[in-house]
C-alpha cells in the first residue's frame, strides 16, 4: 500500500518563491534527519520557447507530447512499433462522441465510451470478455452504480461507471504482458483512420547547447524538461525567468523509517503545495502505527491510500482490492449512520475517548475532527449566506460519505447558524462512527 501525505507548506508572511521553497524543503528534510539520495528538477511547457533559457547548460528534454496527423490507427501504430519500440509511453486515440482509448504499451489499457456508444459493441465483438475465466471479483457501489474488478489468469480489468450513461475499463495484463500487446492489436484494427496523441520520452538526439527537436512528425503540446541538483542548485538557475513554465521537485528518500522510503514532491500551480509519497522500502515489512504517529509529528493536513487512478496505473490487484474494500466499508457506514437527522436535537458535549479535532485541517467555518489511530476523518463546514452546512465521513482518502446519505429525509436544518446545533450534529455523528468501528463486521478497516 502506498499512502500520500499532504503537508502544510505556510511559510513566513512574505510570498516564498518556487528557489526558496525548495530551500526551505532542503532545510526542513535535513532537519528531520532524512537522507535523500536524489534530488530532481522538473520544467513543464506548452512549446520550446519557454524553455530557451535552459537549453544551452541543461540539453535533455525528458518527455514530449504531441498530435500526429491523420493515419490509418492500425498503420500508425505499426509505424512506431517498428521505429520506435521502447520509446513510445503512452498512445491516445479519440474516438468521437468523447469516446478514448489509451494505451501504456506492456502496462495497461483504458477505454472510456457513453455506454450506447459504437466502441463497447466493438470491443465485445474483438475480444468476447465473457468467456475470460474468473479467478476473483470484487465489487462496490457508486452513486448508486455498479463497479466491479474482475481477476482473470492473465492480469484484471476494472470496471466503472463515472457518471451516468458513460463507461470506462481499466485492462491490465500483470501476469502476461504479451496478452495486453494482443489485445491492443486486435482492437484498433477496427478504429479506422483518426489523429493520434502521443507521449514518449527523450529520443537521444540532441546535445548540450544544441535545441533538441523531435524525431516525430507531430505538433508538440506539452514538454517536459529535468534537471539534476544533487551538487545544489546554479546560482544561475535562480536568475530565470519560469514565465509559460510550470516547475516542480522532488527528493528521494529510501529510509524515511520503520520500513517506509518516501518520495517528497514540491510543485507549484499557482502556489507551492507539498506532499510525500510513503511506501514499502525496498525488501522491507512497513509498520502502519510509525505512519500514524507522523501525523501529530508532521505538519500533515491530511493522510490516506494513493488515489484510485495511481493504482489503476501502477497495475497493482492489492492496491485496487484494498480500494474495493474501502467502497464497501463505505456501503456499510452509510446504513449504520443512516436517519442521522433524527438525532440532531439531543445535547452532545463530548467526543469519543479516540477522536479529537484537528488543528491543522480545521480552520474559520470547517472543522476536522479525526481519529486518533485510523485515517478516518469527519468534516463539517459552518452554513454562510449563500451556502447550507454541510456534514461529511472521509474514510481513509479512498472513499466518502455525504450528508445526502446520512440524512436522506433531510431534517437537519443546513441553515441554522448556532455552533451549538452543528457540534450536537457532528458529535452524534462521531460516536455513530466510533461504534461503527467497534462493529463492523469485515474488522477494523485497515490504517
Amino acid at each position: 500500500m502506498r499512502y500520500i501525505a499532504k503537508l502544510s507548506v505556510h511559510g513566513p508572511k512574505a510570498p516564498m518563491d518556487f528557489w526558496s521553497q525548495w530551500d526551505a524543503t532542503d532545510a526542513w528534510l535535513s532537519a528531520l534527519g532524512k537522507r535523500f539520495v536524489r534530488e530532481h528538477g522538473f520544467l513543464h511547457g506548452r512549446n520550446l520557447n519557454a524553455f530557451s533559457p535552459w537549453m544551452r547548460d541543461v540539453g535533455a528534454i525528458d518527455r514530449w507530447q504531441g498530435w500526429t496527423p491523420p493515419v490509418a490507427v492500425a498503420e500508425g501504430i505499426a509505424y512506431l512499433d517498428t521505429f520506435y519500440p521502447a520509446v513510445i509511453e503512452r498512445i491516445r486515440v479519440p474516438c468521437g462522441n468523447g469516446s478514448w482509448l489509451e494505451y501504456w504499451p506492456g502496462r495497461m489499457m483504458r477505454i472510456g465510451a457513453p455506454q450506447t456508444g459504437w466502441l463497447w459493441p466493438q470491443l465485445i465483438e474483438e475480444w468476447d470478455p465473457e468467456n475470460w475465466a474468473v479467478d476473483d471479483r470484487r465489487r462496490w457501489t457508486v452513486d448508486g452504480r455498479l463497479e466491479q474488478a474482475l481477476r482473470h489468469p492473465w492480469g484484471f480489468v476494472v470496471e466503472r461507471f463515472p457518471r451516468p450513461g458513460w463507461r470506462e475499463w481499466a485492462v491490465h495484463a500483470d501476469r502476461q504482458p504479451e496478452y495486453l500487446v494482443e489485445l491492443w492489436q486486435r482492437l484498433v484494427n477496427r478504429l479506422g483512420r483518426r489523429r493520434l496523441h502521443l507521449s514518449w520520452h527523450h529520443l537521444g538526439h540532441s546535445q548540450p547547447g544544441s535545441s533538441p527537436w523531435s524525431a516525430l512528425p507531430v505538433a508538440i503540446d506539452q514538454v517536459r524538461l529535468r534537471f539534476d541538483t544533487w551538487a545544489g542548485i546554479p546560482a544561475c538557475y535562480r536568475a530565470r525567468s519560469l514565465a509559460n513554465v510550470k516547475p516542480a521537485a522532488t527528493w528521494t528518500v529510501p529510509d524515511w523509517g520503520s520500513g517506509w522510503s518516501a518520495i517528497v514532491r514540491l510543485t507549484k500551480p499557482g502556489a507551492p503545495r507539498l506532499e510525500a509519497v510513503f511506501e514499502a522500502a525496498s525488501g522491507a515489512s512497513p509498520q502502519e502505527p510509525f505512519l500514524r504517529a507522523q501525523i501529530r509529528q508532521l505538519p500533515i493536513l491530511e493522510l490516506g491510500p494513493a488515489p484510485f487512478w495511481e493504482a489503476l496505473e501502477r497495475g497493482s490487484w492489492t492496491e485496487v482490492a484494498n480500494w474495493a474494500g474501502w467502497q464497501r466499508r463505505a456501503q456499510s457506514l452509510r446504513r449504520f449512520c443512516r436517519h442521522l437527522g433524527v438525532a440532531a436535537t439531543r445535547s452532545r458535549s463530548r467526543l469519543p475517548a479516540d477522536w479529537a479535532y484537528s488543528r491543522l485541517e480545521s480552520q474559520p467555518g470547517h472543522w476536522v475532527i479525526r481519529h486518533r489511530w485510523r485515517l478516518i476523518s469527519v468534516a463539517c463546514s459552518w452554513p454562510t449566506e449563500v451556502n447550507p452546512g454541510y456534514v461529511s465521513v472521509n474514510l481513509a482518502g479512498a472513499a466518502s460519505v455525504g450528508l445526502e446519505d446520512l440524512d436522506p429525509e433531510g431534517l437537519i436544518d443546513r441553515w441554522n447558524g448556532e455552533w451549538r446545533y452543528w457540534h450536537t450534529v457532528v458529535a452524534d455523528l462521531v460516536e455513530r462512527v466510533d461504534h461503527w468501528l467497534d462493529t463492523e463486521p469485515e474488522g477494523h478497516p485497515p490504517a
